[in-house]
């Protein structure tokens, strides 16, 4: 047994050589015990033991590791022997870029050092649009005067003379970060910058390098661990058929360890739901032609036709949102009871607008839908346009445009039907003066889609966080005299795995804990909770100013 926080924890399951492995990695003898600040912590040791438990019997993980257990560590070290040895990718989602830098920038490589033994290679994966695609470069400084203004122009020349220089190519490396209508004009984007048009071979790529992202793209598959952050994760798993046959979240043969475990479900709301922001569709019209400038893709237009559409459109689209924060209005005057003189909030009925940054919408059309076919009017207008034109580089970026304002289109269609089913709806509003009004659709319940997406997915799947459990589950584990430090499996009832793995047979969810794995779909998991090294009731003070 390992003792510590007056609590047993029983040997982890999963007997084997790398659990046995990764077990003297973090003990006092150890590989680590050479560094001079190491310290001994029988919760680290402890979860990166159950970690190599799950990896090799495939089961998935849900831990709690209070603070300074070195949760990093105690997931990194398993998942890298355990790559090495299966051939399995493992890729390690954050939610935050200080803990991406952090692996990246300190333990992965020090553990590349400390691991000669085991040679590994890591990736830091961004969006596609944190990279600069040297093909883009080029059309956007042909098509500088048609596109941008003199200031942005100079902008887009500090980029190019960045572009000689920079090894990764990413908007981070740049030493003062650019207009974001210039970097939209230059950055990776899907439908041009492919393998094919700038990726190694191709004819761009022979006179002018390889696109970085491009680069970026070959490097992945020779990658062990991949690290990414919850967005990007779940966009793209968004983009991967569902109903595949083989083992694998993202890839072929990988496996997935969640760190900050506890944002999980809510940026997997976010990405299969819908947010649409006023200043996005401005944005993406203003490309197209922006009538203050006088500058846009459509710029030279015969008859400008099209400029005149955009102008309107715009003008549309302001009238559209308008709408919108006044149904809000409305909805916020009946929900603070304003209904005529007298009432608690004179103040808002004498013309100050009601406060509100967040207003659920319960029913459909709240407003009448007067933008969507002015899009799909513009839309036909481009595809023609782009029909007519024999310039290849500006109609493949016409054509880009094109697609967004076809999604765009969709969901507002979709938010003012309130599509799909089981979804819930609310405007949302931000920025200077609350002008950015965005609608938004996130499911009510994201568990079945985690559960299809990864937890039965033939693979393993581990879940990390300082902070996973909630109080009231604690209180009743502790009226039924559990200790709530630790549990084997979870396997529930009617839930069987696609691929028939679960956890091991027997336990029960720790305390705390239950709450946290029925809000993300995890029937099936090996559960554990794992207390603080730090002794807060000696070692802390709390001040209340």
């Amino acid at each position: 047994m390992i003792r510590f926080n007056d609590a047993e924890i029983p040997p982890t399951e999963g007997s084997g050589s790398l659990v046995e492995e990764v077990r003297h990695f973090f003990s006092p003898e150890g590989p680590l015990s050479g560094f001079s600040n190491f310290e001994y912590r029988p919760q680290q040791q402890e979860m990166a033991c159950r970690v190599a438990g799950v990896l090799t019997g495939r089961r998935n993980l849900v831990v709690e590791a209070g603070t300074g257990v070195g949760k990093s560590m105690a997931y990194l070290v398993p998942a890298i022997l355990y790559s090495r040895q299966s051939g399995r990718k493992a890729i390690i989602s954050t939610n935050t870029i200080n803990l991406q830098e952090q692996l990246c920038g300190k333990d992965l490589p020090m553990l590349q050092r400390l691991m000669a033994d085991t040679p590994f290679q890591f990736l830091l994966l961004k969006g596609r649009q944190n990279y600069l695609c040297r093909l883009r470069l080029q059309r956007a400084l042909q098509m500088a005067d048609r596109l941008f203004t003199s200031s942005e122009i100079q902008d887009l020349h500090r980029i190019y003379e960045w572009s000689k220089s920079t090894e990764d190519g990413s908007l981070s490396d740049l030493p003062v970060e650019p207009d974001s209508r210039v970097w939209a004009q230059v950055c990776s984007e899907r439908g041009i910058c492919t393998p094919r048009k700038c990726g190694a071979g191709s004819s761009f790529a022979n006179d002018h390098g390889v696109c970085h992202y491009q680069e970026v793209r070959s490097k992945i598959l020779s990658a062990d661990i991949l690290v990414v952050n919850h967005t990007l994760f779940f966009v793209h798993l968004g983009g991967i058929e569902e109903d595949r046959n083989e083992e694998g979240i993202l890839f072929k043969n990988d496996f997935v360890i969640f760190d900050e475990a506890h944002t999980v479900e809510h940026v997997a709301s976010r990405h299969v739901g819908m947010g649409l922001t006023s200043a996005q569709i401005r944005f993406t019209l203003q490309r197209i032609w922006n009538p203050r400038t006088m500058k846009g893709l459509v710029n030279g237009v015969t008859e400008n036709a099209l400029t005149r559409k955009v102008g309107e459109l715009l003008d549309s689209m302001d009238t559209f949102f308008d709408s919108v924060e006044e149904a809000c209005n409305q909805l916020a005057l009946q929900r603070d009871g304003v209904r005529g003189s007298g009432t608690a909030r004179d103040e808002t009925q004498a013309g100050e607008p009601p406060q509100w940054k967040e207003m659920r919408i319960r029913r459909p059309d709240i407003v009448p839908d007067e933008i969507s076919l002015a899009i799909h009017q513009l839309c036909d207008e481009l595809q023609l346009c782009v029909e007519a034109s024999s310039e290849r580089s500006w109609a493949e970026e016409l054509l880009e445009s094109r697609r967004r304002l076809l999604d765009i289109q969709k969901g507002i269609a979709d938010f003012l039907s309130q599509k799909p089913p089981g979804f819930v709806f609310w405007v949302e509003r931000s920025g200077r003066q609350n002008r950015n009004i965005s609608l938004n659709s996130a499911p009510m319940d994201i568990s079945a889609y985690l559960r299809a997406r990864l937890f039965e997915s033939g693979t393993s799947v581990v879940m990390a966080s300082a902070t996973l459990s909630t109080r009231e589950d604690r209180d009743a584990a502790s009226a039924k005299g559990d200790n709530g430090t630790d549990s084997g499996a979870v396997p529930e009832q009617g839930m069987p795995s696609r691929h028939g793995r679960g956890g091991s047979p027997g336990g029960s969810r720790p305390a705390g804990l239950s709450y946290f794995c029925g809000r993300i779909g995890a029937a099936r998991m090996d559960c554990a909770q794992l207390g603080s090294p730090f002794d807060y009731a000696r070692q802390a003070k709390l001040y209340l100013v």
